[in-house]
């Protein structure tokens, strides 16, 4: 036989007198509804209580801590038939909930009697660790020229995951996400270092750093800006000479000096009206000039002036100038490549000085002889895309010292130079100076 000793029955006794004066109290009107259970062999046990309010409005009084600390909820509005005969009105509701629990066999039978246990409310679950913080340490970045090979980013991230790359300066420089940066032009460029984080690492600060990119520099034997080889450094000048592939009919094409347009200057005179074949380029502006004019056309600085000098006699011819590949100057002023999508238009004759240190750079690319050019070109540059034709000589742009119907050319086969007359059809290399 099941039985229940004392103190239980007690406990649910005293319980149920002490809520009653407080739901007395409160309820309008008296009206408490009393306990409902559901069946202890079950499962566990909840009991309800509802207690009238005056009205939709009304607040349900807030339960005690002691209430709270046994295990009843907080009032909670609600609407109840109950209410008011029946009829149905509003009314505050809260519950507990109790779980069952064994004893010994009583002294008449065996058998276990449910005992109710308030269930304490579950631990809350820990949350998710928060991402950890990181940073990234990016090293300073050296100065460099446009033409340099740029420096190498090394930022790294403290979480060990990879750092990307990003410019914040496109018209300076360029950078992959991987950190392969472009030099574009000169200026400051500035790179940027993030890392986006993961699941356990929080994003970090981006982190820049900035360089200057200098203006080119240049060393012989390099590839000018001009896209040709870089064969002599004099006078705060860089020159480099077209491949010998530039022309536009075959290898370093031959053409005379000048024509026969009678637009240049008999000796000692300022009229511009003899035949250029055997005449000088130069005016006798002042006692002297045509002869000082024509030493100064020997210079390494005066390819450039001496081809000015020349185009500017063949397009003094009226009503129509002489057309551009009529003459050795005029070709060289035509080759126009276009370099990293930049025309470059500012090519020359060399001058008598000039074309023999492209002969000196064809002895020893290294380290280019001075002095007058001789021997024989270094057979690795002969064969390569800058090698000279040895079977007839080249065209300087400067006319001889000796008489005004030769201009300088040299056979790179030996390196001789020598005045030749300006009707001849010689090769043609272009240069240019930066």
């Amino acid at each position: 036989m099941r039985t229940r000793t004392h103190f239980r029955v007690l406990l649910v006794a005293a319980l149920t007198l002490a809520f009653l004066p407080m739901l007395s109290t409160f309820a309008p009107g008296g009206q408490v509804a009393g306990f409902t259970t559901a069946s202890p062999a079950v499962a566990d046990q909840i009991w309800y209580q509802s207690v009238g309010r005056a009205g939709t409005t009304a607040a349900c009084q807030a339960s005690t801590a002691t209430d709270l600390a046994v295990g009843w909820t907080d009032w909670a509005p609600s609407w109840a038939k109950w209410v008011n005969g029946g009829n149905g009105g509003f009314v505050c509701n809260r519950q507990i909930t109790w779980a069952f629990d064994s004893v010994p066999p009583s002294s008449s039978g065996s058998g276990t009697t449910p005992i109710p246990t308030p269930t304490p409310a579950p631990a809350p679950e820990p949350g998710p660790a928060p991402p950890a913080a990181q940073s990234i340490t990016f090293p300073t970045l050296a100065n460099t020229a446009v033409n340099a090979p740029p420096p190498i980013p090394g930022a790294s991230a403290s979480s060990s995951l990879t750092v990307s790359y990003a410019s914040a300066t496109t018209p300076v420089c360029t950078v992959t996400t991987v950190g392969v940066i472009t030099l574009v032009a000169t200026g400051t460029c500035t790179i940027n270092a993030s890392q986006g984080g993961n699941s356990t690492f929080a994003a970090a600060s981006p982190v820049s750093q900035s360089f200057t990119v200098n203006v080119a520099v240049y060393a012989i034997g390099d590839t000018g800006p001009g896209g040709g080889l870089v064969f002599l450094i004099s006078g705060g000048r860089t020159y480099e000479m077209a491949p010998k592939t530039w022309g536009v009919a075959s290898t370093d094409t031959g053409q005379a000096w000048t024509t026969n347009a009678a637009k240049c200057y008999a000796a000692g005179s300022i009229a511009a009206s003899s035949g250029c074949f055997f005449n000088n380029l130069y005016p006798e502006t002042t006692a002297g000039a045509q002869a000082a004019s024509t030493t100064d056309s020997l210079l390494v600085g005066m390819g450039a002036a001496n081809t000015d000098a020349i185009i500017a006699r063949m397009n003094a011819l009226t009503p129509t100038p002489v057309t551009t590949t009529d003459y050795a100057a005029g070709l060289a002023r035509g080759y126009t490549p276009v370099v990293s999508g930049v025309t470059i238009n500012d090519w020359f004759l060399p001058s008598q000085d000039e074309l023999n240190a492209m002969c000196n750079y064809s002895r020893n690319p290294t380290i280019p002889p001075t002095g007058n050019c001789t021997g024989t070109q270094d057979d690795t540059f002969a064969t390569g895309a800058f090698g000279f034709a040895v079977d007839g000589p080249y065209w300087s742009s400067s006319q001889s010292v000796d008489s005004t119907s030769l201009a300088w050319d040299q056979v790179f086969g030996d390196g001789t130079q020598s005045g030749n007359n300006k009707f001849v059809s010689n090769r043609v290399r272009p240069v240019r100076a930066f």
